[in-house]
Parts: structure tokens; sequence; C-alpha cells
């Protein structure tokens, strides 16, 4: 997972695809952004614009999932912690689904929140989504209600020696 820089922003928003190539060292991007995700021009703004006005962010907003030499999704924070809490995200290509991927990004991004000090971590998806569900239930998380959209919260406990648990509502 390579994370976003300034010039991996402006090459995506500038759709470059040959110098975000060379920036995530890769040869090939067949499908970028991925189809129906999230990650977007509105999400890759906000991104950029995050890191111009704190370059602490840096390692807190997105990262790009690259398979060999193959641009294959993101995942990342959706900002940096607050309070030892920190909300995340992914998106696979389509024609790299069902391989692990996003599980395997989901357990990369825990470890480094892990490592951080951060004690818990969230993310949301569609309540039909169940690719996205399996996911987030195989690395630990549990739902943990609806938001104002009717999307499914899930939460993940990181502090050492616990279980994941469901908060009350």
């Amino acid at each position: 997972m390579v994370p976003g820089t300034i010039a991996i922003f402006d090459a995506e928003l500038a759709g470059d695809h040959v110098t975000l190539a060379a920036l995530l060292e890769v040869t090939t991007i067949d499908e970028w952004p991925p189809a129906g995700g999230e990650h977007d021009a509105g999400a890759v703004t906000h991104f950029r614009d995050a890191h111009l006005v704190e370059p602490s962010v840096s390692g807190w907003t997105v990262y790009y999932v690259c398979l060999e030499d193959t641009l294959v999704g993101s995942a990342g924070f959706i900002g940096p912690p607050r309070e030892g809490k920190a909300e995340i995200g992914y998106s696979i290509c389509q024609k790299y689904r069902r391989r692990g991927l996003a599980t395997g990004a989901v357990s990369a991004l825990i470890e480094r929140a892990a490592t951080a000090g951060l004690h818990t971590l969230t993310a949301q998806t569609g309540r039909s989504n169940a690719a996205s569900i399996r996911v987030l239930e195989h690395n630990g998380f549990v739902r943990d209600g609806l938001d104002s959209d009717r999307e499914l919260l899930f939460v993940r406990d990181l502090a050492p020696g616990t279980k994941p648990s469901r908060n009350a509502r």
C-alpha cells in the first residue's frame, strides 16, 4: 500500500494515469477509480486539501493498493485520529474483487492504527453490500447500528487483549 501524496493526488485529479502509474511504481492501471466505490474526485480533493492544510495527516488518509505492478484499489483513514478513534474506508476495482485484497488492506489499516496507539476503528457500509460486510466481520468489526443515511456502522476495538464488542445503543 502506497500512501497518498500531493503529487499522487494531483496526477489522479488531472486524469494523468502515466504520471500516477510512475508515482505508484506500477505499470498497469486498468480501472480507475474503482467503480461503485467512494474513491472519487471529491474524496481525492478532500485528502489533497487535508495534506495542504496539515502535512502531518500523511499516513492518515488514503493508501493506494497495488498488486504486483497493478493499481487495484484504495484503502485508508477518513482523517487523522480523534480521541484514539479513526474511521476507515476501502474500495477495490471490480476486476480484482473476491481475492481477499480488501480483507488484507483492512488488516493493514488495523495494524497501522494499533501500532499508533488507537483504541477504536469504525467503518460504514451499505446494508446490501454483503462483500463489504464480510470484509469487516472477517477483520473483527461488529455491527453497531445505523447512521443517519441508513448505512450500517461497524466498530473494532483495538485495545490489547480485548475482543471486539458491540456498543450499547
